[in-house]
């Protein structure tokens, strides 16, 4: 009930404080679903992003994660944290909103939805930079890797891991480059072709468009090079 309460008043245009009330107590509702086996079967758990690119979300390492990914999805630049907020630059909280639908739409035992909210119902609060810790092979992460072409392949992959686009589920070749700023906007394009050419990816054509998925037959050397940075043999990657 809290969710539709929220979503109504957001339709009919609600004060900032009211939307703000609302908002924590579908937030207070969806820690308590996370809880549970199977989360957000009766009313799906809530995430909210708004503009400037923050997120309120509740506590739950995988709604986290997903909103993480959304903001990578949506912006660019150093990642923030404070409680129950994520915040990384960016101005489309709608392409944040549709990323984590997404990304979050085949995890199982959990049903999950964002909703986009006005300006300043997103409290942010004392937020702080997300520091990520090498990988256990010692690498940077993916999104610290200093060198822009393995960077950005990293980075690619592991959306599209998070995402769950292996096998049968597929994404659209030209959003790769979402989430990317700047020259690394183009290289996205190049570094895919790269990933098609060394089968990372795989193509499926369809009707006036291209929708590429990760390789099921080369999972480990996917999972290598996203949490190592070990470039698989036959991928040159550009940079």
């Amino acid at each position: 009930m809290a969710r539709a309460e929220l979503e109504l008043a957001l339709a009919e245009g609600g004060s900032v404080a009211q939307l703000r009330r609302l908002l924590r107590a579908e937030l207070d509702r969806s820690a308590r679903e996370l809880r549970l086996k199977r989360a957000g079967y009766e009313e799906p758990v809530t995430v909210a992003f708004g503009p400037g690119l923050y997120a309120a979300v509740p506590p739950g390492r995988i709604v986290a994660e997903a909103a993480e990914e959304a903001l990578f999805e949506a912006g660019e630049g150093r990642l923030l944290a404070g409680d129950g907020v994520l915040h990384l630059p960016g101005d489309d909280p709608e392409l944040a909103a549709l990323a984590f639908d997404e990304v979050v739409e085949h995890v199982d035992r959990l049903r999950a939805r964002a909703v986009v909210v006005p300006a300043g119902v997103i409290e942010p609060g004392d937020l702080r930079p997300v520091l990520r810790p090498a990988t256990a092979a010692g690498a940077p992460s993916p999104h610290d890797d200093p060198d822009s072409g393995r960077r950005v392949a990293r980075r690619i992959l592991q959306r599209l891991n998070g995402m769950g686009k292996w096998g049968g589920y597929h994404t659209e070749f030209q959003h790769l480059p979402r989430g990317f700023a700047g020259n690394d906007r183009a290289l996205a394009i190049e570094v895919g072709e790269a990933l098609l050419r060394a089968g990372l990816l795989e193509e499926k054509p369809s009707v006036g468009q291209r929708h590429v998925s990760l390789n099921s037959r080369r999972a480990g050397e996917i999972h290598r090079l996203i949490e190592a940075g070990e470039l698989p043999e036959g991928l040159e990657l550009p940079g």
